[in-house]
């Protein structure tokens, strides 16, 4: 506990540390939260090093751990990087831990970014291939909406109302649906903010307003207002 305490002290104002004095409330700790980084005593009673490290990387993969021991040799250092450590403290040197905590959950919070941004960058590219894939459809559709009257009229004299209502709703249907598409591809695609310009807050929630109202059945009205003096949005076509 005493060295614990140290260790306490010298992060202090860099982070807030909470201790775990045996192998069990070790456990009990890593296993109820997520920890930004973790400290691990190589001689913790009744639990070493080794299974620590086993148990954080069970639960938690992704979380830094530093080993903060009485004394290391090169051979239980190396040891411990294969282990999955990323840096090591011996107790009578700590003049870098503060810094060695900060790093570690610098660059773990930088890894969580680049997870999320290739998953935006995944999903934004699977985004546009269906929307490249239904507007095909949607494509047929709209064409056949045109040239089915043209074919029925060699047939028939005069086409019935209910097939012209019914062509007339799968015309608009196929148009919306494009409409749509092209927003959503617009949306993922993005401009890298490059071509940010002044828009009038009316404009956007007619915009809006007009793509909701596309979703909804007919019986539903949308209105939308906004106050009078309200300051123009910088931003892009996305």
């Amino acid at each position: 506990p005493e060295d614990a305490f140290i260790v306490q002290r010298k992060l202090d104002g860099v982070a807030t540390v909470d201790i775990a004095i045996t192998g069990e409330m070790f456990r009990e700790m890593v296993t109820a939260e997520l920890w930004d980084v973790v400290l691990v005593d190589f001689d913790l009673p009744g639990y070493s090093g080794e299974q620590a490290i086993s148990l954080l990387k069970e639960l938690h993969p992704d979380t830094p751990a530093i080993i903060v021991t009485g004394s290391m040799d090169y051979p239980t250092a190396v040891n411990a990087m294969r282990l999955g450590f990323v840096d090591c403290h011996e107790k009578h040197k700590l003049d870098r831990l503060a810094d060695s905590v900060q790093r570690a959950h610098e660059m773990h919070r930088l890894k969580d970014a680049e997870i999320r941004d290739n998953r935006s960058q995944l999903i934004g590219e699977t985004t546009t291939g269906y929307c490249h894939d239904l507007n095909n459809i949607l494509q047929v559709f709209a064409v056949g909406t045109d040239i089915l009257p043209k074919l029925l009229l060699k047939h028939l004299n005069l086409i019935p109302d209910e097939i012209l209502h019914v062509l007339g709703a799968m015309s608009g249907a196929s148009k919306r649906g494009t409409e749509m598409s092209r927003q959503m591809m617009t949306f993922v695609r993005g401009t890298d903010g490059k071509t940010f310009k002044p828009v009038a807050p009316e404009f956007l929630l007619t915009e809006l307003r007009q793509m909701v109202s596309d979703t909804f059945p007919k019986e539903i009205n949308l209105s939308c207002r906004a106050m009078p003096g309200t300051a123009q949005i910088a931003c892009d076509s996305t």
